[in-house]
């Protein structure tokens, strides 16, 4: 965890394209929008199940809630421009971040097949159980 962290209050634009789009993960065939895939069978949701690792301070502390990031994904699938836009502990957000960090869609977002660049926001919630 030696990067540094971006803080923001603001979420992403907008985006004109997709002005109804709530859900930047699931495809909504009325807006002829397709949901980027981190791989055939792999969604956002289940790349973060799969690397999320609870950060030990965290969990020596109690320390829990839920993480909310922006971040851009590029045409070619690429994840850039990370921030936090609501954190809870500086342990957990850079957990977020790692995770995202190690992120590359097989597949970008797509408006009529074709391939766009989106800035999207996303939880992470840490629960300790």
């Amino acid at each position: 965890y030696t990067f540094m962290l971006v803080y923001t209050e603001n979420e992403c634009d907008k985006n004109n394209l997709l002005p109804k789009l709530n859900n930047y993960f699931v495809d909504v065939d009325s807006l002829r929008y397709k949901a980027p895939m981190v791989s055939e069978k792999e969604t956002f949701h289940l790349f973060l199940a799969k690397n999320l690792i609870y950060p030990a301070p965290a969990k020596e502390n109690n320390i829990q809630g839920r993480v909310k990031a922006k971040f851009t994904i590029g045409k070619d699938g690429s994840v850039s421009n990370i921030s936090i836009i609501d954190g809870v502990n500086v342990v957990l957000d850079k957990e977020f971040v790692r995770i995202l960090r190690k992120l590359k869609f097989a597949t970008p977002p797509k408006i009529n097949g074709q391939p766009v660049e989106l800035c999207v926001t996303a939880p992470c919630v840490f629960r300790l159980e």
